[in-house]
C-alpha cells in the first residue's frame, strides 16, 4: 500500500495573511494558563514569525505555561530553516515535543547530527539533557515509530523530565488514518501535566490517546479521557 500524503493550502488564507495589528495578546489570553504552538505556523512566513514572537512574549509576562510542538514539514521549508529559527521561539517554552529541528552546536557541529532514528534511551539522555539545559526545557515528550507497514507501526511514547528519561511499552497498531496522531499524543501530555498526574501516567493516556486516533478516521478526536486509560491495557500486541 502506498504511504499518506497531505497538501497545505494554508497559501493566501485569512491566517497566512494576517498581521501583527490583527492581535490583541493580552485580551485573547486573558483568563487563560497555557499557550500551545506549532511549528507549522512559523514555517509558513516572516510577519508570522514575528506574530509568534510577541505572543510568546505576552504569554511569558502573564505567567503561562507555553509549550510547543516542533513538528517539521519539509513541504513547507527547509530543514537548516527551521533549525536556525526555532531556537528564538523555543527560548520561552517550558514544554517541546520533539528535539527536532532545533539547533543546538558545539564546536561548530549540532550535537544531533548523525542521530540514528529511534536512538535508546542512554544515547538520548546527555543529548536531552543539554537540550533541556540550554533552552530552560522541563519537559520534552515524544514518541518513537518502528513501521511494519504502511497500516501497521509500533510506537511507545517517550518524556525526559527531573533529569531521566521515562518510556512505556512499545504496542504495534493497526491504522486507519494516521493524520492527527501526533496531535492526540500532544494533548495527552498536556492534559497529564495541567492535571497533575505522575508522568507515567500522562504518558500512558497520551500514548493510548494517540494509538486509539490511528483507528478514527479525520484529523481530530474528541473523546472521553476515560477511553484513554482503558486502551493500553486493551491492546493485545505488546512489544517489550
Amino acid at each position: 500500500m502506498r504511504s499518506s500524503s497531505v497538501i497545505y493550502d494554508r497559501k493566501h488564507s485569512s491566517f497566512e495573511q494576517s498581521g501583527i495589528e490583527d492581535y490583541d495578546f493580552e485580551s485573547i489570553f486573558e483568563d487563560y494558563d497555557w499557550f500551545h504552538f506549532s511549528g507549522i505556523t512559523p514555517a509558513l512566513n516572516i510577519e508570522l514569525q514575528a506574530i509568534l514572537l510577541e505572543a510568546l512574549k505576552t504569554a511569558k509576562n502573564k505567567g503561562m505555561t507555553v509549550s510547543a510542538d516542533l513538528n517539521f514539514r519539509g513541504n513547507l521549508w527547509s530543514f537548516e530553516e527551521a533549525r536556525r529559527t526555532m531556537p528564538q521561539f523555543i527560548h520561552y517554552c517550558d514544554v517541546i515535543f520533539g528535539y527536532e529541528p532545533l539547533e543546538l552546536i558545539e564546536d561548530g557541529t549540532d550535537i544531533k547530527d548523525g542521530l540514528q532514528r529511534n536512538p535508546n534511551a542512554d544515547t538520548l539522555k546527555p543529548i536531552l539533557e543539554k537540550i533541556s539545559s540550554h533552552y530552560k526545557i522541563k519537559h520534552i515528550a515524544f514518541t518513537q515509530r518502528t513501521v511494519i507497514h504502511s497500516n501497521k507501526n509500533i510506537i511507545k511514547g517517550m518524556m525526559f523530565t527531573d533529569g531521566k528519561i521515562i518510556e512505556t511499552d512499545a504496542y504495534e497498531v493497526e491504522i486507519l488514518d494516521r493524520i492527527g496522531t501526533g496531535d492526540a499524543y500532544t494533548s495527552g501530555i498536556i492534559h497529564g501535566l495541567m492535571n497533575g498526574l505522575s508522568h507515567e501516567e500522562t504518558l500512558d493516556n497520551a500514548l493510548g490517546n494517540m494509538l486509539y486516533k490511528h483507528t478514527v478516521s479525520g484529523d481530530f478526536l474528541v473523546e472521553d479521557i476515560a477511553m484513554m486509560n482503558k486502551v493500553l491495557h486493551a491492546t493485545q500486541e505488546v512489544k517489550r
